[in-house]
């Protein structure tokens, strides 16, 4: 399986929740911020818009006792056991933040719209992409995914339109809506 990964995601580990954070899994979904949290069993993901708020939640875990990115000689014993870290941190357009050997993202066709969605899986887990945990009544239609497109897109999912005061402007076939696009810089929605 795979968590669903917009704009910017925590991922953490399902068994480093169990094994490490005080108070197990009841705690941990007691102290998750926001109604964007999924899982597939193996990862768990909690979304957010901005980077303090990333920063925050990260710190909040790190205080119930798990890892993000610290030196394997922090563990002394437990090297052998524990990874190197319980959480990533994932951005929708870009992937992984920083490098982890636990952790695949990749962007993948969703359903039968050929519209690629973000997604991140354990890399021993499961069977990875086949099958996608979204949050609870997350719907393809109303999310962040729904409106997100890549350059690659022009042309097929985006199509020009025209030039208008020196913008191009595109109509996005999936959304209905108008791209304007300005020189040296990706379009926008309008």
């Amino acid at each position: 399986m795979a968590v669903l990964c917009e704009a910017i995601s925590v991922i953490v580990r399902r068994e480093s929740i169990d094994a490490f954070y005080e108070g197990g899994w009841n705690v941990f979904l007691a102290n998750v911020p926001n109604s964007t949290m999924c899982t597939d069993e193996e990862l768990v993901r909690v979304g957010f818009m901005a980077p303090n708020e990333v920063k925050a939640f990260v710190e909040s875990l790190e205080s119930k006792g798990l890892v993000f990115q610290q030196p394997p000689k922090k563990f002394g014993l437990f090297k052998a056991t524990r990874h190197l870290s319980d959480i990533a941190v994932v951005d929708a357009r870009q992937g992984l933040t920083m490098p982890c050997e636990w952790a695949v993202f990749k962007r993948v066709p969703f359903g039968d719209t050929g519209v690629k969605v973000s997604v991140c899986w354990l890399a021993k887990g499961k069977a990875g992409e086949t099958t996608l945990a979204t949050p609870t009544g997350w719907q393809y239609e109303n999310s962040l995914s729904y409106s997100h497109y890549e350059d690659s897109d022009i042309g097929t999912r985006v199509v020009f339109l025209r030039n208008e005061n020196g913008l191009d402007v595109y109509k996005d076939l999936v959304t209905g809506k108008e791209l304007y696009k300005p020189e040296d810089k990706p379009p926008t929605t309008h």
